[in-house]
């Protein structure tokens, strides 16, 4: 097994240089999977049966990654916030050497969850004109946790900023993101 191919950030930059193995034995059938019962944590009255929710994180000695910060938390500024499809995302800037990182973290809207393995690229108009075209990575780092990055020239009043959501997270958490974050489409900010 490789590296985490997410870039790393701040105090995670020197961790992990090297691939690293765990081995562990398995056993799964669908079989075994269906027979698993499956049992409602609490009547929902009834007009809230259907709707979208979810049943609050368990409670953990401590905090997994797993959580996007809120917006208020981000380095820099939020440039805007906008929801596509089942997701809530989060736009920010902060400044650095090479220009303007663009922070995009998207997260589930109920419990905030980040939103793992995405494709994601983003558009800077200023002006009626493209001043960025291009994809954003992934990366990991202790003041943004998971998130979509990448550095920019610069970022203006003004700005209009387009998030594309060119492929859906790739993660399952429970049965309800068989159907969730499928349908999702741009994201759109003016700073």
């Amino acid at each position: 097994m490789g590296e985490t191919t997410a870039t790393r950030l701040g105090s995670l930059q020197g961790l992990s240089d090297s691939p690293g193995t765990v081995r562990f034995d398995f056993d799964f059938s669908r079989g075994t999977r269906n027979e698993i019962k499956v049992r409602p944590t609490g009547a929902q009255p009834l007009e809230k049966r259907g709707a979208p929710d979810a049943v609050p994180p368990m409670e953990m000695s401590m905090q997994p990654l797993s959580f996007a910060p809120t917006a208020d938390a981000l380095p820099g500024r939020v440039l805007g916030e906008g929801r596509s499809g089942d997701a809530d995302f989060v736009i920010a800037a902060s400044e650095s050497a090479d220009g303007a990182y663009l922070t995009v973290s998207p997260r589930t809207p109920y419990n905030g969850y980040v939103l793992p393995l995405m494709s994601l690229s983003a558009t800077i108009e200023r002006d009626g004109e493209t001043v960025f075209d291009g994809l954003l990575s992934n990366a990991v780092g202790p003041d943004r946790s998971y998130h979509y990055g990448a550095t920019v020239d610069g970022i203006k009043p003004g700005d209009e900023i387009t998030v594309t959501v060119d492929s859906p997270p790739q993660a399952a958490r429970h049965a309800g993101y068989e159907a969730a974050f499928l349908d999702m489409g741009d994201v759109r900010v003016t700073v």
